[in-house]
Parts: structure tokens; C-alpha cells; sequence
């Protein structure tokens, strides 16, 4: 979500977002999810589904378009419903940005974090070779 990108929601927090969401729309216009992602960038909500085939594609996007729908408000992001999205793991660092860093939030708690300022990244240069 995107939230940053709307007036309305500049200068709140990551937290102050999550309890909008939780306020007034987990339980009510969607179900609540089973956790966040906070990605340094905004958030990534994630709702658990059980395995199913490849034919159940049509329906997942429906799901999904029902979400974008429900949230877009509070800056659903229309680029993060298709079914090839991939998303960085929560903890790992974007190399780009080595000062962001990613939470999770389970059930409403905040799983400990890493404090990237002081980690040492190791880069690859054009060669492949890693520099210190």
C-alpha cells in the first residue's frame, strides 16, 4: 500500500496507518489480515489462502480486484495485484537503500527487527566480485 502517496495520509506513521487500517477497515470491509509487511516504502498486507489450482486463477484475480477495490482509499496499489508479484522477504535488505528496514506485524504484534544502519553490506561489482 501506498498510503504515503495521498495527501490525506503524508506525515502519519507506519503504525498510525496500521490502526486506520484495523480501525476501520480489518473486520469490516475486508477480513483481517495474517500479517504486514512494513517495507521501508509502505506496507504489504497478506492474507493466507489454502493451495489450489491453476484454474482458480479468474477467481484470485476477482479476490484480489476486491481488495484493490476496498482499500484504494487508504493507497491500494493497483501494480501489486497481479498473480507474478514477488516480493522481498521481510529482514532482508534492499541494497539500494541500505537505511530502510523491514517489520512484520503478526497479530498485531511487531516481530523484532534488525537495525540495518550498522550491518556491513557486502556489494558485487560489475565483475561479480564482492568488495568490503
Amino acid at each position: 500500500m501506498n498510503y504515503y502517496t495521498l495527501e490525506q495520509y503524508k506525515g502519519l506513521s507506519v503504525e498510525q496507518i496500521v490502526w486506520l487500517l484495523e480501525k476501520d477497515y480489518f473486520k469490516k470491509s475486508v477480513p483481517p489480515p495474517r500479517f504486514i509487511v512494513i517495507s521501508g516504502q509502505g506496507i504489504v498486507i497478506y492474507w493466507l489462502i489454502e493451495p489450489v489450482p491453476y484454474m482458480a486463477l479468474p477467481l484470485w484475480n476477482a479476490v484480489q480486484k476486491f481488495f484493490l477495490e476496498k482499500l484504494k482509499e487508504i493507497g491500494a496499489d493497483v501494480k501489486s495485484i497481479d498473480a507474478a508479484r514477488v516480493s522481498r522477504l521481510s529482514g532482508t535488505i534492499n541494497i539500494e537503500d541500505e537505511m530502510k528496514v523491514l517489520k512484520t506485524i503478526i497479530n498485531g504484534k511487531k516481530v523484532k527487527r534488525r537495525n540495518n544502519k550498522n550491518h556491513k553490506i557486502k556489494r558485487r561489482d560489475e565483475t561479480g566480485l564482492t568488495n568490503r
